[in-house]
């Protein structure tokens, strides 16, 4: 399920700017680049243990547009989901 900086606050009944700052205080990144971190992570292991296609795999993270979750996947790992797969001992 996706869910916002805004979704956590409400389910804490703590505002939104509040958990933002006790966020980046305790982890030391923004929650958005938490959430984004840990998608592409999940993106990598569907890749290694999968046979998915790529364009469901950014739907299953909740990113409907393919393009923008390639581009997010190779700013992270400097290559495309595509080269991931297909060279994946070689990484």
């Amino acid at each position: 399920e996706s869910f916002s900086l805004v979704d956590v606050a409400e389910y804490l009944n703590i505002h939104p700017n509040y958990l933002s700052k006790v966020f980046k205080q305790q982890e030391g990144i923004p929650f958005t680049d938490y959430v984004c971190d840990c998608k592409m992570k999940e993106a990598k292991r569907m890749l290694q243990e999968t046979n998915l296609k790529i364009y469901n795999i950014a739907r299953k993270l909740h990113y409907y547009d393919t393009g923008y979750f390639i581009r997010i996947f190779k700013k992270y790992y400097g290559v495309s989901p595509n080269q991931f797969r297909q060279h994946m001992d070689d990484l």
